[in-house]
């Protein structure tokens, strides 16, 4: 990354002058776009027209203070690594926000160029990963509902298969009467296994359960697949 765009939010302006100051003095050949905002409310404001790469959040502003502020920062902008600066002698508010959902902590008066850039290079990484690792559950449940899907509707057809091989064999030629008699119970179990397949070459060719129509898969005798969907999909949301 040659370039990374980053939201100040700091009212006490010598302040500022020094985080501006110290990202300049880096050497490392990135450029740090930074934009300068004095309140909590200037500050959302400003996410309305760009996306930062990385948000420096003073905890201490004339709207907001302490773990609400970065509480409603993390919500305004989830995707961003937020780095807190806390006062002299606060590392315990640091840690606290580290808990809350903080990348990182800064003490003011306490850090220079090199301290500072390998603080926002280590959030920026660290946000990275943690996306990656939610795409990879989240894939991996994917999967993982894909196939208890599939399982369940192969249960589905054989459920439906084995009543019509039972039918098949009472159906007697010689006995038209009875033949008639069973014919519709055939008709049922074979549409059965029509919308089960239909819905396995649905899923095969999005990809994806949520659209497919189960109601009419569903019998006492047969499995309650939307009963095993929505238990797989609370075990993805825990």
């Amino acid at each position: 990354m040659n370039s990374i765009h980053i939201l100040l939010i700091e009212d006490n302006d010598d302040d500022a002058v020094m985080i501006r100051e110290l990202l300049n003095d880096d050497d490392s050949g990135v450029d740090f776009d930074l934009t300068h905002e004095t309140s909590l409310a200037s500050g959302i404001s400003t996410l309305n027209s760009v996306e930062p790469d990385l948000v420096l959040l003073d905890l201490s502003l004339p709207d907001s203070f302490g773990m609400e502020t970065l509480k409603a920062m993390r919500e305004r902008s989830p995707r961003a690594p937020i780095v807190v600066m806390t006062g002299l002698d606060d590392r315990a508010t640091g840690l606290l926000a580290l808990s809350e959902g903080a990348q990182d902590y800064l003490i003011k008066g306490n850090v220079d160029s090199h301290g500072l850039v390998s603080a926002i290079r280590y959030s920026l990484e660290r946000k990275r990963l943690e996306a990656t690792l939610v795409e990879t559950a989240e894939e991996n449940a994917r999967l993982e509902l894909l196939n208890l899907t599939a399982r369940a509707l192969g249960h589905h057809i054989l459920n439906a298969l084995t009543p019509m091989i039972g039918l098949a064999q009472l159906m007697d030629p010689k006995d038209p009467e009875r033949v008639d008699g069973l014919k519709d119970s055939v008709l049922e179990h074979t549409k059965r296994i029509e919308a089960t397949v239909l819905a396995l070459i649905e899923i095969s060719e999005t990809g994806d359960v949520s659209e497919v129509e189960f109601a009419n898969l569903k019998t006492s005798k047969m499995l309650d697949l939307d009963a095993v969907i929505e238990r797989q999909l609370a075990k993805t949301r825990r």
